[in-house]
């Protein structure tokens, strides 16, 4: 059996909390906003930080 690496976009329609409990390896393709907050935000809730 092969196994790959999902990669999500920062704007896909799934909670990064639902692909992490999914157990499939993901990769992050994250686009860097103007507001850092929120990129900040979304790296946090991507690597399972509140």
């Amino acid at each position: 059996m092969a196994r790959s690496i999902l990669g999500v976009s920062s704007n896909a329609g799934t909670t990064f909390a639902e692909l992490g409990a999914t157990g499939v390896p993901w990769w992050l393709q994250i686009y860097v906003v103007r507001n850092r907050d929120i990129t900040l935000r979304m790296l946090d809730a991507a690597s399972g930080e509140s």
